[in-house]
């Protein structure tokens, strides 16, 4: 029951701190040079996940974010996936599954002289959160002395809490499109 008081507060506290960049970066004057590049939020989508599947055919997952300058280089990210593994082995066989969110803020570190221009390099700060479930079983410890001992299976949701510190970089290849 602590714990969970404690992850509360933490999230609560995390919540307050990109609540105040925004406010921030929202309250802050506009030099009449500096414009938005953007004309409106991006969207994205992580490809990346989906070869997992040719070299990993036991994970599975997506990912989709968006973003928008809302001053000068300053973008809040939202990021919202999934993920799935499954190994049959031997000796056991293990799942989890599970969705995530993070929600965070990039700043451009990439002095552009034309604004026009799309292109960044970014650092930033997420906050994840993930509620997944985990399963363990057949698991079987072999020994030719004692015997073989197999244990019980191991079934459990969980939800876990996460910080990051990012870094990124985004070409537009093509008009609205980026690597």
């Amino acid at each position: 029951m602590l714990n969970m008081k404690v992850m509360k507060n933490i999230s609560g506290y995390i919540s307050k701190i990109l609540g105040l960049l925004l406010v921030l970066a929202l309250c802050s004057p506009l030099s009449g040079q500096d414009t938005l590049r953007t004309y409106g939020p991006r969207f994205g989508i992580d490809l990346a996940r989906f070869l997992y599947i040719l070299a990993d055919p036991s994970e599975i997952g997506a990912e989709v974010s968006a973003d928008v300058e809302i001053y000068k280089n300053i973008f809040p990210v939202f990021e919202l996936g999934y993920s799935s593994i499954s190994e049959d082995e031997e000796l056991f066989t293990y799942e989890a599954s599970g969705l995530y969110a993070r929600a965070g803020i990039d700043y451009n570190i990439l002095p552009l002289k034309d604004r026009s221009v799309h292109h960044s390099i970014s650092v930033g700060f997420r906050y994840g959160m993930s509620p997944f479930s985990h399963r363990i079983g057949q698991v079987t410890i072999s020994n030719s002395y004692w015997g073989d001992y197999e244990a019980e299976t191991y079934d459990n949701s969980l939800t876990g809490h996460w910080a990051e510190l990012v870094g990124s970089m985004k070409t537009e290849v093509l008009p609205n499109f980026f690597l």
